[in-house]
Protein backbone atom coordinates (compact mmCIF):
# COMPACT_ATOMS: atom_id res chain seq x y z
CA UNK A 1 0.00 0.00 0.00
CA UNK A 2 2.87 2.38 0.88
CA UNK A 3 4.55 1.62 -2.45
CA UNK A 4 1.35 2.38 -4.35
CA UNK A 5 0.85 5.67 -2.45
CA UNK A 6 4.44 6.72 -3.12
CA UNK A 7 4.05 5.92 -6.82
CA UNK A 8 0.88 8.00 -7.03
CA UNK A 9 2.66 10.90 -5.33
CA UNK A 10 5.47 10.75 -7.86
CA UNK A 11 2.93 10.65 -10.68
CA UNK A 12 1.16 13.72 -9.25
CA UNK A 13 4.45 15.63 -9.06
CA UNK A 14 5.38 14.65 -12.62
CA UNK A 15 1.93 15.65 -13.90
CA UNK A 16 2.11 19.08 -12.25
CA UNK A 17 5.55 19.68 -13.72
CA UNK A 18 4.37 18.70 -17.21
CA UNK A 19 1.23 20.84 -17.05
CA UNK A 20 3.16 23.84 -15.77
CA UNK A 21 5.76 23.56 -18.53
CA UNK A 22 2.95 23.54 -21.09
CA UNK A 23 0.54 26.11 -19.65
CA UNK A 24 2.51 29.08 -18.34
CA UNK A 25 3.10 31.61 -21.03
CA UNK A 26 6.82 32.35 -21.44
CA UNK A 27 8.16 34.18 -24.45
CA UNK A 28 11.77 34.22 -25.62
CA UNK A 29 15.17 33.69 -24.03
CA UNK A 30 16.20 36.46 -21.65
CA UNK A 31 19.21 38.46 -20.57
CA UNK A 32 19.32 40.99 -17.76
CA UNK A 33 20.79 41.97 -14.43
CA UNK A 34 17.99 42.94 -12.01
CA UNK A 35 14.89 40.94 -11.15
CA UNK A 36 11.93 42.78 -9.68
CA UNK A 37 8.20 42.49 -9.05
CA UNK A 38 5.82 44.72 -11.03
CA UNK A 39 2.06 45.26 -10.89
CA UNK A 40 1.88 47.07 -14.25
CA UNK A 41 -0.05 44.17 -15.81
CA UNK A 42 -2.80 44.11 -13.19
CA UNK A 43 -1.21 41.41 -11.05
CA UNK A 44 2.20 40.69 -9.56
CA UNK A 45 4.68 39.56 -12.23
CA UNK A 46 8.42 38.88 -12.26
CA UNK A 47 10.33 41.27 -14.50
CA UNK A 48 13.94 41.45 -15.63
CA UNK A 49 15.94 44.51 -16.72
CA UNK A 50 19.47 45.70 -17.37
CA UNK A 51 21.40 47.69 -14.76
CA UNK A 52 20.51 50.89 -16.63
CA UNK A 53 16.77 50.05 -16.65
CA UNK A 54 16.63 49.03 -20.31
CA UNK A 55 15.12 45.82 -21.74
CA UNK A 56 12.38 45.49 -19.13
CA UNK A 57 10.81 42.10 -19.79
CA UNK A 58 7.93 40.24 -18.15
CA UNK A 59 9.27 36.76 -17.34
CA UNK A 60 6.04 35.22 -16.09
CA UNK A 61 3.19 36.73 -18.15
CA UNK A 62 0.35 34.94 -16.38
CA UNK A 63 -2.97 35.79 -14.75
CA UNK A 64 -1.67 34.68 -11.35
CA UNK A 65 0.54 36.40 -8.78
CA UNK A 66 4.28 35.76 -9.00
CA UNK A 67 6.74 37.26 -6.52
CA UNK A 68 9.83 36.64 -4.31
CA UNK A 69 12.39 36.16 -7.11
CA UNK A 70 15.94 34.94 -6.46
CA UNK A 71 18.92 34.34 -8.77
CA UNK A 72 20.86 31.09 -9.07
CA UNK A 73 24.58 31.47 -8.36
CA UNK A 74 25.43 31.01 -12.05
CA UNK A 75 22.89 33.67 -13.09
CA UNK A 76 21.13 31.28 -15.47
CA UNK A 77 18.00 30.45 -13.47
CA UNK A 78 15.34 32.29 -11.50
CA UNK A 79 13.28 30.89 -8.64
CA UNK A 80 10.01 32.54 -7.64
CA UNK A 81 6.64 31.96 -5.96
CA UNK A 82 3.30 31.59 -7.75
CA UNK A 83 -0.25 31.16 -6.42
CA UNK A 84 -1.44 29.38 -9.56
CA UNK A 85 -2.98 26.43 -7.70
CA UNK A 86 -4.51 28.46 -4.87
CA UNK A 87 -1.59 27.81 -2.55
CA UNK A 88 1.96 29.13 -2.81
CA UNK A 89 4.27 27.02 -4.97
CA UNK A 90 7.89 27.58 -5.95
CA UNK A 91 8.90 27.55 -9.61
CA UNK A 92 12.26 27.55 -11.37
CA UNK A 93 12.72 29.23 -14.75
CA UNK A 94 15.84 28.45 -16.79
CA UNK A 95 16.75 31.59 -18.74
CA UNK A 96 19.05 29.66 -21.08
CA UNK A 97 16.46 27.30 -22.58
CA UNK A 98 13.20 28.90 -21.34
CA UNK A 99 12.19 25.76 -19.43
CA UNK A 100 9.98 25.95 -16.34
CA UNK A 101 9.41 23.49 -13.49
CA UNK A 102 7.19 23.42 -10.44
CA UNK A 103 9.96 22.95 -7.87
CA UNK A 104 7.81 22.07 -4.86
CA UNK A 105 4.55 20.62 -6.28
CA UNK A 106 2.96 20.20 -2.85
CA UNK A 107 -0.48 21.04 -1.45
CA UNK A 108 1.09 23.13 1.32
CA UNK A 109 2.31 26.72 1.07
CA UNK A 110 5.95 26.94 -0.06
CA UNK A 111 7.44 30.42 -0.26
CA UNK A 112 10.44 32.74 0.35
CA UNK A 113 12.93 30.79 -1.81
CA UNK A 114 16.60 31.70 -1.62
CA UNK A 115 19.19 30.22 -3.95
CA UNK A 116 22.54 29.09 -2.55
CA UNK A 117 25.33 31.57 -3.39
CA UNK A 118 27.70 28.68 -4.16
CA UNK A 119 25.53 25.80 -5.45
CA UNK A 120 23.40 26.49 -8.57
CA UNK A 121 21.21 23.49 -7.68
CA UNK A 122 20.43 24.21 -4.01
CA UNK A 123 17.49 26.27 -2.72
CA UNK A 124 16.16 26.92 0.78
CA UNK A 125 12.58 27.99 1.35
CA UNK A 126 9.80 28.19 3.93
CA UNK A 127 6.98 25.64 4.02
CA UNK A 128 4.01 25.11 6.30
CA UNK A 129 3.77 21.40 5.39
CA UNK A 130 4.94 20.44 8.90
CA UNK A 131 3.02 23.04 10.88
CA UNK A 132 3.42 26.77 11.42
CA UNK A 133 6.41 27.11 9.10
CA UNK A 134 9.88 25.62 8.77
CA UNK A 135 13.02 26.10 6.71
CA UNK A 136 13.57 23.43 4.03
CA UNK A 137 16.48 22.56 1.73
CA UNK A 138 16.01 21.06 -1.73
CA UNK A 139 18.08 20.56 -4.87
CA UNK A 140 16.97 20.58 -8.50
CA UNK A 141 15.73 17.17 -9.60
CA UNK A 142 15.03 16.10 -6.01
CA UNK A 143 11.41 16.34 -4.89
CA UNK A 144 12.00 15.23 -1.30
CA UNK A 145 13.05 18.41 0.55
CA UNK A 146 14.97 18.21 3.81
CA UNK A 147 13.56 19.99 6.85
CA UNK A 148 16.32 22.08 8.42
CA UNK A 149 14.72 23.99 11.31
CA UNK A 150 13.28 22.22 14.33
CA UNK A 151 11.41 24.90 16.25
CA UNK A 152 7.77 24.42 17.18
CA UNK A 153 7.08 28.08 16.28
CA UNK A 154 7.05 29.66 12.82
CA UNK A 155 10.48 29.87 11.15
CA UNK A 156 10.87 32.21 8.16
CA UNK A 157 13.05 34.67 6.21
CA UNK A 158 16.04 32.38 5.41
CA UNK A 159 19.30 33.99 4.23
CA UNK A 160 22.40 32.11 3.08
CA UNK A 161 25.87 32.83 4.42
CA UNK A 162 28.35 33.93 1.70
CA UNK A 163 30.15 30.56 1.76
CA UNK A 164 26.88 28.61 1.39
CA UNK A 165 27.36 26.64 4.62
CA UNK A 166 24.83 28.34 6.90
CA UNK A 167 21.33 29.78 6.72
CA UNK A 168 20.27 32.51 9.14
CA UNK A 169 16.52 32.78 9.76
CA UNK A 170 13.87 34.19 12.07
CA UNK A 171 11.76 32.30 14.60
CA UNK A 172 8.50 33.91 15.67
CA UNK A 173 8.16 33.12 19.38
CA UNK A 174 5.14 35.43 19.68
CA UNK A 175 3.57 38.41 17.92
CA UNK A 176 6.05 40.69 19.72
CA UNK A 177 9.09 38.41 19.88
CA UNK A 178 11.16 37.24 16.91
CA UNK A 179 14.57 35.68 17.45
CA UNK A 180 17.48 35.03 15.08
CA UNK A 181 18.74 31.49 14.51
CA UNK A 182 21.12 29.83 12.11
CA UNK A 183 21.31 26.27 10.80
CA UNK A 184 23.81 24.51 8.57
CA UNK A 185 22.57 23.37 5.15
CA UNK A 186 22.59 19.71 6.22
CA UNK A 187 20.26 20.47 9.14
CA UNK A 188 22.72 18.94 11.61
CA UNK A 189 23.51 22.02 13.70
CA UNK A 190 20.96 24.67 14.73
CA UNK A 191 22.02 27.64 16.89
CA UNK A 192 19.96 30.34 18.57
CA UNK A 193 21.80 33.65 18.13
CA UNK A 194 19.55 36.11 20.01
CA UNK A 195 17.58 35.51 23.19
CA UNK A 196 15.40 38.26 24.64
CA UNK A 197 11.74 39.29 24.84
CA UNK A 198 11.89 41.76 21.93
CA UNK A 199 11.91 41.62 18.13
CA UNK A 200 15.25 40.83 16.48
CA UNK A 201 14.74 40.95 12.69
CA UNK A 202 16.29 41.76 9.30
CA UNK A 203 19.51 39.69 9.62
CA UNK A 204 22.18 40.21 6.94
CA UNK A 205 25.61 38.56 6.63
CA UNK A 206 28.87 40.47 6.31
CA UNK A 207 30.79 39.72 3.08
CA UNK A 208 33.26 37.48 4.94
CA UNK A 209 30.48 35.68 6.84
CA UNK A 210 31.99 36.48 10.24
CA UNK A 211 29.33 38.95 11.38
CA UNK A 212 25.57 39.45 11.13
CA UNK A 213 23.94 42.87 11.20
CA UNK A 214 20.28 43.07 12.26
CA UNK A 215 17.55 45.32 13.63
CA UNK A 216 16.09 45.08 17.12
CA UNK A 217 13.53 47.02 19.17
CA UNK A 218 15.08 46.01 22.48
CA UNK A 219 15.59 49.68 23.44
CA UNK A 220 11.99 50.72 22.61
CA UNK A 221 12.36 51.43 18.88
CA UNK A 222 14.18 49.61 16.09
CA UNK A 223 17.94 50.16 16.03
CA UNK A 224 20.74 48.51 14.08
CA UNK A 225 22.91 45.97 15.90
CA UNK A 226 25.81 43.78 14.86
CA UNK A 227 27.04 40.47 16.30
CA UNK A 228 29.52 37.74 15.57
CA UNK A 229 28.10 34.92 13.47
CA UNK A 230 27.86 32.73 16.58
CA UNK A 231 25.67 35.32 18.34
CA UNK A 232 28.38 36.68 20.62
CA UNK A 233 29.43 40.32 21.10
CA UNK A 234 26.10 41.98 20.23
CA UNK A 235 26.72 45.71 19.78
CA UNK A 236 24.20 48.51 19.16
CA UNK A 237 25.24 50.75 16.25
CA UNK A 238 22.46 53.36 15.97
CA UNK A 239 20.87 55.46 18.71
CA UNK A 240 17.82 57.61 17.97
CA UNK A 241 14.13 57.81 18.86
CA UNK A 242 12.94 56.58 15.46
CA UNK A 243 13.20 53.25 13.62
CA UNK A 244 16.25 51.97 11.72
CA UNK A 245 15.57 48.83 9.67
CA UNK A 246 16.64 46.57 6.83
CA UNK A 247 20.46 46.78 7.13
CA UNK A 248 22.67 45.28 4.40
CA UNK A 249 26.42 45.13 3.99
CA UNK A 250 27.77 47.18 1.10
CA UNK A 251 31.49 46.47 0.93
CA UNK A 252 33.02 48.04 4.04
CA UNK A 253 29.80 49.94 4.85
CA UNK A 254 26.40 49.08 6.29
CA UNK A 255 23.44 50.59 4.44
CA UNK A 256 20.02 50.77 6.09
CA UNK A 257 16.71 52.62 6.02
CA UNK A 258 15.68 55.05 8.75
CA UNK A 259 12.59 57.18 9.45
CA UNK A 260 14.49 59.55 11.75
CA UNK A 261 13.70 62.37 9.29
CA UNK A 262 9.93 61.81 9.29
CA UNK A 263 9.89 59.36 6.37
CA UNK A 264 12.02 56.40 5.30
CA UNK A 265 15.40 57.40 3.88
CA UNK A 266 18.52 55.38 3.12
CA UNK A 267 21.64 55.86 5.22
CA UNK A 268 25.13 54.38 5.30
CA UNK A 269 27.60 54.00 8.15
CA UNK A 270 30.84 52.29 9.08
CA UNK A 271 30.57 48.79 10.61
CA UNK A 272 31.23 50.29 14.05
CA UNK A 273 28.30 52.72 13.70
CA UNK A 274 30.40 55.82 13.01
CA UNK A 275 30.02 58.25 10.11
CA UNK A 276 26.27 57.87 9.58
CA UNK A 277 25.46 59.56 6.27
CA UNK A 278 22.06 60.17 4.68
CA UNK A 279 22.12 58.98 1.05
CA UNK A 280 18.61 59.92 -0.06
CA UNK A 281 16.67 63.10 0.72
CA UNK A 282 13.09 63.66 -0.38
CA UNK A 283 9.60 63.79 1.12
CA UNK A 284 8.64 60.24 0.19
CA UNK A 285 9.92 56.83 1.32
CA UNK A 286 13.14 55.25 0.03
CA UNK A 287 13.48 51.61 1.11
CA UNK A 288 14.89 48.14 0.26
CA UNK A 289 18.55 48.98 -0.51
CA UNK A 290 20.42 46.21 -2.34
CA UNK A 291 24.01 46.10 -3.63
CA UNK A 292 24.67 45.20 -7.27
CA UNK A 293 27.36 42.74 -8.35
CA UNK A 294 29.86 45.44 -9.31
CA UNK A 295 29.93 46.63 -5.69
CA UNK A 296 29.59 50.26 -6.78
CA UNK A 297 25.83 50.65 -7.18
CA UNK A 298 22.83 50.36 -4.87
CA UNK A 299 19.35 49.67 -6.19
CA UNK A 300 16.38 50.61 -4.02
CA UNK A 301 12.66 51.36 -4.04
CA UNK A 302 11.38 54.94 -3.92
CA UNK A 303 7.91 56.49 -3.75
CA UNK A 304 9.10 59.96 -4.79
CA UNK A 305 7.11 59.70 -8.06
CA UNK A 306 3.79 58.90 -6.37
CA UNK A 307 4.14 55.13 -6.56
CA UNK A 308 6.84 52.54 -5.91
CA UNK A 309 9.64 52.71 -8.49
CA UNK A 310 13.09 51.17 -8.64
CA UNK A 311 16.05 53.52 -8.53
CA UNK A 312 19.80 53.13 -8.59
CA UNK A 313 22.55 55.26 -7.06
CA UNK A 314 26.26 55.15 -6.38
CA UNK A 315 27.25 53.82 -2.97
CA UNK A 316 27.87 57.40 -1.82
CA UNK A 317 24.31 58.45 -2.79
CA UNK A 318 25.19 60.31 -5.99
CA UNK A 319 23.69 59.75 -9.44
CA UNK A 320 20.20 58.69 -8.31
CA UNK A 321 18.41 57.35 -11.38
CA UNK A 322 14.85 56.13 -11.96
CA UNK A 323 15.08 52.71 -13.63
CA UNK A 324 11.45 51.63 -14.02
CA UNK A 325 9.33 54.78 -14.43
CA UNK A 326 5.90 53.14 -14.78
CA UNK A 327 2.54 54.26 -13.42
CA UNK A 328 2.20 51.10 -11.31
CA UNK A 329 4.22 49.72 -8.40
CA UNK A 330 7.63 48.16 -9.06
CA UNK A 331 9.50 46.77 -6.06
CA UNK A 332 11.60 43.92 -4.57
CA UNK A 333 14.71 44.47 -6.75
CA UNK A 334 17.17 41.54 -6.76
CA UNK A 335 20.47 42.30 -8.55
CA UNK A 336 22.33 39.42 -10.14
Amino acid sequence: MKIKTFALSLFFVALLIFLDSCSLNFTTLYTGDILFVSERDGNKEIYLMKYDGSNQTNLTSSTYSEYSPSWSSDGQKVVFVSDKYGDEEIYVLNLKDNSLINFTAHESNDFAPQWSPTDPNAIVFVSDRSGAGDIYYQTLGNYNPKRLSTNSEKDYNPRWSPNGNWIVFLCQKSSTNNEIYKVDYSGTVQMRLTDNSFNDVDPSWSPDGNKIVFASNRDGDYEIFVMNSDGSNQIQLTYNLKDDRNPVWVGNKIVFQSNRDGNWEIYSMNPDGSNQVRLTANREDDIEPRLTKNGQTIVFVSERDGNKEIYSMNVDGTNQTNLTNSSFDDYSPVPK
